[in-house]
């Protein structure tokens, strides 16, 4: 397989920093999105960005002879050391206090690639085909409800436990990732996305985005346009939120999207 990959990211206009971090490379693909304990959550994504992409670029090297099991038991084991390293400087650095991360790690192998998540960032994929799918579930609690059939799937974007994370980078001294394995036969294009993507444009608008526009810019460019769209978040809102005007949720909607960070990397499959 070759790839080419094109990113954006855009920073909330109600913070000092950028809290997304990532890292594109011609074997492996990280984004992560730090999450705030005394503003350190810059701190927690680059801190696992950084040591998680110094040891698979090793990983990777030409004299690579690993089978897929101990290739992944490896990678297993570096996510496991970056969330000690997190948590570690969490409980004693009092500025980095409750601090935390998201982690999504694509890492190609032959004709496969290797998707390690955690946390509520997203990995999409489009088949030449034209079919699509999210390939990986968020680790919070409205997910695990509808998982289970607990909730309907119009309240994952509006529930008020939708921000309530179950495993995150950090978070606890000992974290396991999901792992999924794809072949890259019939791929076309693979997006990895930080909330500040998927938790405003929703799976169908990136499924018709993905579908209609011509090329990696066009689709970073149209995924960046809706998520600032207040009037279409107001019409998600509206769903639960029957007490209000659409033009008083759109003022609400516009002040939101400008509280989360943003970030999408989409890899095209041209081999």
């Amino acid at each position: 397989m070759k790839w080419e990959t094109e990113s954006r990211t855009e920073k909330k206009k109600q913070g000092t920093v950028n809290e997304d971090f990532y890292k594109i490379n011609e074997d492996y693909c990280i984004v992560s999105d730090g999450m705030s304990g005394k503003k350190a959550g810059n701190v927690a994504s680059k801190m696992a960005i950084d040591y998680i992409s110094e040891k698979v670029e090793k990983l990777i090297a030409p004299q690579d002879t690993l089978d897929e099991e101990n290739f992944k038991r490896q990678i297993f084991g570096f996510i496991a050391q970056a969330n000690e390293n997190v948590y570690q400087s969490s409980i004693e650095k009092p500025e980095f206090q409750g601090m935390g991360a998201t982690l999504d790690l694509l890492v190609r192998k032959g004709n496969k690639v290797f998707v390690f998540h955690v946390g509520d960032s997203s990995v999409f994929i489009m088949e030449r085909d034209g079919s699509f799918k999210k390939i990986t579930q968020d680790d919070t609690e409205v997910a695990r409800l509808y998982s289970k059939n607990k909730i309907p799937k119009e309240l994952v974007y509006t529930h008020p436990l939708r921000n309530k994370m179950e495993k995150i980078i950090g978070q606890k001294r000992k974290v396991v990732p999901s792992c999924i394995e794809l072949s890259l036969d019939n791929i076309k294009y693979i997006l990895m996305a930080t909330d500040g993507i998927a938790s405003y444009v929703t799976e169908e608008e990136i499924e018709k985005v993905m579908s209609d526009e011509k090329d990696k810019s066009g689709i970073l460019n149209k995924l960046f346009e809706i998520r600032k769209n207040p009037r279409k978040m107001a019409q998600i809102f509206k769903g639960t939120s029957e007490e209000y005007e659409t033009d008083k949720l759109s003022e609400i909607c516009e002040i939101l999207s400008d509280y989360d960070d943003a970030t999408a990397i989409i890899i095209e499959n041209t081999g």
